[in-house]
């Protein structure tokens, strides 16, 4: 009750569906969130290409299995990135 739904980003297009009664029922705010300027970008990828930081990688799949890899993203039962392998 009364918590923040963030949205990073636009992967999926512009528009979304809302249900407005979870909105009210339970008092949330969402919000957009800023991902940062072209020079955080850089720096970002800078850090990974010297290991400094690491992804986390939740799971790793086959291209075969592209379906299953999608299944998980869409139950949002997953921690990290998904990853496919050629």
């Amino acid at each position: 009750r009364g918590g923040r739904y963030g949205v990073c980003g636009v992967t999926t297009g512009y528009r979304g569906e809302l249900h407005m009664g979870n909105l009210f029922s339970k008092e949330l705010q969402v919000f957009g969130v800023v991902m940062g300027t072209r020079e955080d970008m850089r720096q970002i990828v800078e850090m990974l290409n010297q290991s400094r930081i690491k992804p986390v990688i939740d799971r790793v799949f086959p291209l075969s299995q592209a379906t299953d890899a999608h299944r998980l993203m869409e139950s949002s039962a997953h921690i990290g990135k998904i990853m496919l392998t050629v």
